[in-house]
């Protein structure tokens, strides 16, 4: 310390005053810098999986909606939102799992309804807006299981990198550099 004093003494000559140095205070603004991405070959089977995966999305939504209407009338028609959010979720994130679970519950789901529809007509118990009305939701059924089992199929095939690639489709990176 008495070093530092001493230098600072000998560097002023006789006469001169010490100046106190001014510190200029600017601000930084940030500026977004897109980072350059390597362009990612898109396969057509990519382009098929986010297709079926934003109809299942959709379907599902409704079908989650409809589900929880109904669960204000009864409390078990929460496993049904509980279902239809595994297939919003999977088909969201490309979640193979929960797809295989949305997948078996869409087809149990036609199962019912047949089941359902065979004992309607077996009892002679025939309601024509009913039975038009389920033939309609077990098409409906088949359709969205259809869907899903080519989503899941098409997902087996594909490798990590082209799932991350789908998953993070309209994702563009960026760098917010304060200057």
């Amino acid at each position: 310390m008495a070093n530092y004093l001493a230098n600072q003494d000998e560097s002023l000559k006789e006469g001169q005053v010490p100046v106190q140095a001014q510190v200029v205070a600017t601000t930084a603004t940030p500026v977004v810098i897109p980072i350059p991405v390597e362009r990612e070959v898109i396969t057509n089977d990519m382009k098929k999986a986010y297709s079926y995966s934003y109809t299942i999305k959709w379907v599902s939504g409704i079908d989650m909606f409809f589900a929880l209407l109904y669960s204000f009338y009864n409390l078990y028609w929460l496993f049904f939102v509980f279902c239809s959010y595994a297939g919003y979720y999977g088909a969201k994130n490309f979640k193979i799992l929960q797809l295989y679970f949305y997948f078996l519950y869409e087809v149990g789901s036609v199962i019912i309804k047949i089941a359902l529809l065979s004992v309607m007509v077996g009892d002679n118990n025939i309601n024509g807006y009913g039975v038009v009305m389920t033939i309609l939701s077990i098409i409906v059924g088949i359709w969205v299981s259809e869907l899903t089992f080519k989503l899941i199929r098409l997902m087996r095939h594909m490798t990590d990198h082209q799932l991350n690639l789908v998953r993070n489709i309209g994702y563009k990176p960026r760098a917010i550099v304060y200057i």
